[in-house]
C-alpha cells in the first residue's frame, strides 16, 4: 500500500479548509488548561492546603504543561495534515504503531472523564443526596470507588 503524501489534497478538503475559522483564543486555551489541572472535583480538597498548594500548582504547570504544550506544537506543525497522533504516529513508525497509539488515546480520554464525574457523583450524592446522622460510619475509599460504579453510567448519559 502506498503513504499518503503531506502535499496530497483533494478539491473537496479545500473547500471544506476554506470554511473553518478559529473560535478559540488565547485566553480560551489558558483557561481550558487551568481546568485540566484544577478541576471541580479536586478544588475543594487541594484548597484545604491553603495559599501554597496554588504555587505548587504554577511551579507544576510551568514545568510539565508548558513543555508538553511545545511538544504537541513542535509536532504539529512538523507533521502538516489532518490526523492528530495518528498521522503523527504512521508517518514516524508506520500504520500498525498508528493503530496502537490512537487507540489508546480513544481509551484513555473515556476513562479520564469517566473516572472524574464518577467520583464527582460520587461526592454529591454522598454530600447532597444521603444526610447521615451523627454518628453515622465515615465513607472509606472503597465505598466511594463502588459508589461511584453506581453513579457513573447516570452521569455519563
Amino acid at each position: 500500500m502506498s503513504e499518503v503524501s503531506q502535499t496530497t489534497s483533494t478539491a473537496y478538503a479545500e473547500e471544506q479548509v476554506a470554511l473553518l475559522h478559529r473560535t478559540l483564543g488565547r485566553f480560551d486555551i489558558i483557561f481550558l488548561i487551568i481546568s485540566a489541572v484544577v478541576g471541580l472535583e479536586m478544588l475543594g480538597s487541594v484548597s484545604t492546603y491553603g495559599g501554597q498548594t496554588f504555587t505548587w500548582l504554577l511551579v507544576l504547570t510551568v514545568f510539565f504543561l508548558v513543555p508538553y504544550a511545545l511538544v504537541f506544537a513542535e509536532t504539529g506543525s512538523a507533521f502538516v495534515g489532518e490526523g492528530g497522533v495518528y498521522l503523527w504516529v504512521r508517518q514516524a513508525f508506520g500504520r500498525p504503531a498508528a493503530a496502537v497509539a490512537s487507540a489508546f488515546t480513544w481509551i484513555t480520554q473515556p476513562v479520564w472523564v469517566g473516572g472524574s464525574m464518577s467520583f464527582l457523583c460520587a461526592e454529591a450524592a454522598r454530600t447532597h443526596l444521603v444526610h447521615f446522622s451523627e454518628g453515622a460510619p465515615v465513607t472509606t475509599p472503597s465505598s466511594s470507588v463502588s459508589s461511584g460504579s453506581r453513579c457513573w453510567p447516570p452521569c455519563s448519559a
